[in-house]
């Protein structure tokens, strides 16, 4: 009698690429059911038949897979096989967003969008602050990045009222959480000469307590670490800049 493991493998046989840990602790019967769908006949799915599927249950991709919404052109870039992190409600009711019909939120259909949930996605476009001009911009899918509460709270900042931070208004800021972005724009370093070059948006790449420890390093008081002082370092943590510096 062939162990649970070796009739996986039996089964993944035909399908080596959706071996993964995770499909040995699913049931047999759901590894069978899934593989056995008619839907992987359909060119539009085949890209969809990853490992990713077994994060899944049998119920939810039925559901997605049998959406109508499928024919709709502007939904077919979003069949990639990052649709299993969402459930078949989160799925349904983004896609029944009457939001979509707006230009600007088309750019955000991409397959990243499954990384939010349908909240999320609501509540973001839904905000009234896209309707100003500063913020469109920040209209891309790497907005999905991030989650409602932090998007509102960043739009929100007062800072954004001040000329020198304007320029850092571009979607990497979703690469940071409010926190973080918070305390970077309160930071009293912004106010001396020899830093205002490093506020571009390169910025977003680090962390609030990195950015803090490079920004009070001693060693920018000697003119020969002064050139170093470019928006390329925020590509290096804290740790990195302080032993290059103490060299």
């Amino acid at each position: 009698m062939l162990s649970k493991i070796d009739e996986i493998n039996k089964l993944l046989k035909d399908t080596p690429f959706l071996k993964c840990e995770l499909v040995y602790s699913r049931d047999i019967d759901f590894i069978k059911a899934v593989l056995d769908m008619p839907e992987w006949e359909k060119e539009e799915f085949q890209g969809l038949l990853a490992s990713s599927i077994w994060n899944s249950n049998y119920r939810d991709v039925k559901a997605i897979l049998g959406m109508p919404q499928w024919k709709d052109k502007r939904f077919k870039r979003l069949l990639t096989s990052n649709i299993w992190n969402s459930n078949a409600k989160d799925v349904e009711d983004i896609l029944r967003m009457p939001e979509w019909e707006k230009e600007e939120f088309k750019g955000l259909l991409t397959p990243n969008i499954w990384t939010s949930n349908a909240k999320d996605v609501e509540a973001i476009l839904r905000m009234p602050e896209w309707e100003k001009e500063e913020f469109k911009g920040l209209l891309t899918p790497t907005i999905w990045n991030s989650n409602a509460k932090d998007v509102e709270d960043i739009l929100r900042m007062p800072e954004w009222e001040k000329e020198e931070f304007k320029g850092l208004l571009t979607p990497t800021i979703w690469n940071s959480n409010a926190k973080d972005v918070e305390d970077i724009l309160r930071m009293s370093e912004w106010e001396k000469e020899e830093f205002k070059g490093l506020l571009t948006p390169t910025i977003w790449t680090s962390n609030a307590k990195d950015v803090e420890d490079i920004l009070r390093m001693p060693e920018w008081e000697k003119e020969e670490f002064k050139g170093l002082l470019t928006p390329t370092i925020w590509n290096s943590n804290a740790k990195d800049v302080e032993d290059i510096l103490r060299m």
